[in-house]
């Protein structure tokens, strides 16, 4: 599963086309667009994993392993310090203890 960087940089490179290419400075360009924010290792990372393949010299696309994962709902974050059962209680505040 990729992660969080990985699916944003995957999401973009979708909105753009699905292909692109990458410059000079690492960043990748699809459809006359430089995707900012994406630091280039992200790009890398997804090439070796299998979501992103190199189609040609500079050029990379989204794999079908790529789509698949942006077709999967992504996980649930749950903070857990946030659950609370129905035994809850709120402590009573006291006079001056501030």
């Amino acid at each position: 599963m990729p992660t969080d960087a990985q699916q944003d940089a995957l999401k973009r490179l979708r909105e753009y086309g699905g292909e692109g290419v990458i410059d000079k400075h690492g960043k990748v360009v699809a459809s006359g667009e430089r995707l900012m924010g994406l630091e280039p290792v992200t790009w890398l990372r997804l090439i070796t994993t299998g979501y992103v393949e190199v189609r040609g010299h500079l050029r990379i696309g989204i794999t079908e392993k790529g789509e698949q994962s942006l077709a999967q709902a992504p996980p649930l974050k749950v903070n857990p310090h946030a659950i609370k059962g129905e035994r809850f209680q709120v402590s009573p505040r006291h006079e001056g203890a501030e």
